[in-house]
């Protein structure tokens, strides 16, 4: 801790990154929250069918991702980090 405390260049650096690691975890706490509502949303409108018309054949596979609010956050996450299909 003396040393990074005597070389000014090194302190200004590492106060910084600590900095700048705040702004990354709220950046992190924004996108838990946001992904969780939408995780809630697409549960209850595709997982649950509520969107889909009354008798429509809709296929598990389309309903499935979405069955429950994490199956749903995860689904989310990989649409937003463009991830391939398991397929």
């Amino acid at each position: 801790m003396k040393l990074i405390k005597a070389i000014r260049p090194l302190y200004i650096l590492i106060t910084s990154v600590l900095a700048a690691l705040q702004g990354v975890a709220w950046v992190l706490v924004l996108t838990l929250v946001v992904l969780y509502a939408l995780g809630i949303a697409t549960t209850r409108l595709i997982g649950q069918r509520m969107i889909f018309p009354t008798g429509a054949h809709i296929p598990l596979h389309v309903t499935e991702p979405f069955a429950t609010v994490p199956d749903s956050m995860f689904t989310l996450f990989r649409v937003m980090s463009g991830a391939t299909s398991q397929e």
